[in-house]
């Protein structure tokens, strides 16, 4: 039942993969077009047909008919599974109503979607380092992305969950028709089973966001049944399979490698009467042939393959040598590997930004070296039944992975393959084993960890998208103008001011450098990352300079959604000279209806003479009372300033249309809240603010301050 859904990941696959090869050939080639990605997915689409054509004529037969994709399995099972999955779809179509917003979409993986490999030769450490991580996962993203438009493209990763119920599903048909032959299949509960083991923290996640955390679990779910459920293929061909099964997983990304690398290892030992000297080396080769074209990329741009990681092996110029790794999560002590689970439980924020701590973990970890103890035991003593070998066997696999995200990361987002696996084991044990009182206590853990699950991800919203989704249902009209742009929002761009024709080059540091934005906003122009841990310190000092003379000549912009401009952006921007001279709103589809991004013009301003002093202010009804409907600042330097609406009042309805504010003794009125263009510049040496309106406003001044 999970064949229809596998071959369809593996054909978006590889039509992403072909485009990348081809554009990695361009790049090789120094081959420059105007229309670069869109001749890359045309060379795809013929490089697959290609290659499915020596499919044909290697091992003499067609590819799988349309049919024959939905056989074994009547359609009772497949309604059945459908209607289990459906909290899981309306889930993901609920969170679609809201557009992604997380920091890293932002940031990097919008770029990684659409960049050029020739971008980072013409931009400067665009994502930080990020544009050098594998876009493949990032890339089938935009095809969904393209087609469905931004807020239902994130409806892939609820795909790749449905995906994993029904690969589960046939996972335990097969193993209650290899260890329980005589029992009957119980369809209805295994399902809802099947849903148990997606119902996890750190898997749930990543629903309605593009994050790709979950791209590879299904592959790797794949590399599980074919090592414990081999088909009836020749081994040669299963043999082949399997590693490129495991090759493409790689290429989406490297945190999958570990857990490849680990059933690969097993698929090794338990295969290796059918395998000579040199097949390991080809296994090898073959795990390679995916992730290729991305550590070649990396190594003729970088000089490293695998940039930013094990720098202090590789020295590549770009970064510090130092191996890196993010230090908030993982071991801290080497007898935490075996105890991590225990550890966080006492620390979660050693877990996530979120502080949510997986259950599921806990259980299974520690039922998992219960179970394999037991087996020993029994099968010590005789009596060790297929079930409790099969469970044993994957127990070990499960702890494996487990502990090889603990000693890589330590954030479990990206091993959503271990809460899956514990899941599995916790069912058969709970369906394969009669053992009553055992079987009551396992079911209290399922429904303690189910119930705290559904409470973080249905009730209090933990989401990857950065929404407050309770506060934002109460928001009746904005859901319906929201959910108006399903299908829609393909990135149209309303710019009243024309800032988009006008800008040269993109200038974006912390706190918020939203690469992914600015290029989705205009990806033909360079954009420049200053953030500080992307490259070496000597290289930022050095971009950094040369902006400031390029800022002088050319148009430099800074962008910022809500949340960078409303938090320290523009403080960042001031305390490295630029003085943010023109502030613009520009409105795209895939945002909250009528949510602005603004774009920042900044100019270099002579540090040795000036110094830039950052004040913000808003002005609204909850501040003390002298600061409600008036404001005044004056220290006698010139004073740079914009007044606008309060950016977080975009949809708050109840604002009247008419009224007004008066700045520095001059009235401003407006009949329709001034439309789009809501921003006020003044430049003078005071201001003085005054509303007599229930309307907040945002201040920035930006303050000249003579060096003495």
């Amino acid at each position: 039942m999970r064949k229809p859904f596998i071959l369809f990941l593996l054909l978006i696959s590889l039509i992403a993969w072909f485009s990348d090869l081809a554009n990695l050939i361009f790049y090789s080639l120094h081959i420059v077009t105007s229309n670069n990605r869109m001749y890359c997915w045309i060379l795809s689409v013929i490089l697959l047909f290609i290659a499915a054509i020596i499919y044909r004529r290697n091992y003499g037969q067609k590819l799988p008919a349309f049919k024959s994709l939905f056989g074994g399995a009547d359609k009772s099972e497949w309604v059945l599974l459908f209607l289990v999955s459906s909290p899981v779809i309306l889930l993901g179509l609920f969170r679609a109503l809201y557009p992604d917003m997380n920091y890293d979409i932002f940031h990097y993986e919008m770029y990684l979607q659409d960049f050029d490999l020739r971008d980072n030769s013409i931009s400067f450490a665009p994502g930080a380092f990020r544009s050098y991580l594998f876009p493949l996962a990032e890339r089938i993203s935009k095809l969904f992305r393209y087609v469905l438009g931004y807020r239902m493209g994130t409806i892939f990763n609820t795909f790749l969950l449905i995906t994993i119920i029904f690969s589960v599903y046939d996972f335990l048909k097969k193993a209650f028709a290899a260890c329980l032959p005589d029992r009957r299949f119980p369809r209805i509960p295994i399902a809802l089973f099947c849903l148990f083991t997606i119902f996890a923290d750190n898997t749930l996640f990543t629903i309605g966001s593009y994050k790709s955390d979950l791209i590879g679990v299904p592959l790797l779910l794949e590399l599980i049944h074919l090592y414990f459920f081999p088909s009836g293929r020749s081994g040669k061909f299963r043999h082949v399979v399997f590693f490129l099964l495991g090759s493409i997983c790689i290429a989406y990304k490297l945190t999958f490698l570990p857990y490849v690398g680990i059933i690969s290892f097993f698929y090794l030992i338990k295969n290796r009467s059918e395998f000579k000297v040199k097949d390991y080396f080809v296994s090898c080769l073959l795990l390679l042939i995916f992730p290729l074209i991305y550590f070649v990329y990396n190594l003729m741009d970088t000089g490293s393959p695998m940039f930013p990681f094990y720098n202090d092996i590789f020295h590549s110029r770009l970064f510090p040598a130092k191996r890196f790794r993010d230090e908030r999560y993982g071991i801290k002590e080497w007898y935490e590997l075996f105890t991590f689970h225990i550890a966080t439980l006492r620390n979660p924020e050693r877990c996530n930004e979120w502080h949510i701590f997986s259950y599921r973990l806990l259980v299974g970890n520690f039922i998992s070296l219960i179970v394999i103890l037991v087996y020993f035991v029994r099968k010590k003593m005789g009596q060790a039944n297929p079930l409790l070998q099969l469970i044993a066997h994957i127990a070990l696999l499960a702890l494996l992975f487990d502990y090889a995200c603990v000693i890589t990361t330590g954030y479990f987002r990206y091993g959503a393959i271990v809460e899956i696996l514990y899941g599995v084991i916790l069912l058969l044990l709970f369906y394969g084993l009669l053992e009553r009182a055992f079987a009551i206590l396992l079911f209290f853990a399922i429904f303690l960890q189910s119930f705290i699950t559904f409470k973080n991800i249905y009730v209090t919203h933990y989401n990857l998208s950065w929404h407050d989704y309770n506060a934002l249902m109460s928001d009746g009209r904005g859901i319906k103008r929201n959910a108006a742009m399903f299908f829609r929002d393909h990135g149209k761009i309303n710019d009243p001011a024309g800032a988009l024709d006008k800008v040269e080059g993109f200038v974006n540091t912390a706190p918020f450098p939203e690469d992914g934005l600015a290029k989705i906003l205009k990806g033909s122009i360079p954009i420049y990352d200053l953030q500080p841990d992307g490259r070496t310190p000597e290289l930022v000092m050095e971009m950094e300079k040369k902006l400031r003379d390029l800022s002088r000549k050319k148009t430099l912009m800074s962008v910022c959604s809500m949340e960078a401009f409303n938090i320290d952006q523009i403080k960042t921007l001031n305390g490295k000279g630029f003085l943010v001279t023109k502030m613009y709103d520009v409105y795209p589809d895939f945002m909250h209806v009528g949510e602005p991004v603004f774009l920042l013009e900044i100019k270099y301003l002579d540090t040795s003479a000036y110094s830039i002093k950052t004040t913000v202010q808003y002005i609204r009804d909850e501040n003390p009372p002298g600061l409600a409907n008036s404001f005044e600042y004056n220290t006698g330097n010139d004073l740079k300033i914009f007044v606008r609406e309060a950016a977080f009042a975009y949809s708050w309805d109840f604002l009247p249309q008419q009224y007004e504010i008066t700045i520095n003794g001059t009235k401003h009125t407006t009949n329709n809240r001034f439309g789009l263009n809501k921003i006020m510049a003044i430049e003078d040496n005071k201001l003085k603010i005054e509303k007599p309106n229930s309307v907040p406003y945002f201040v920035l001044i930006q303050e000249l301050e003579k060096k003495k």
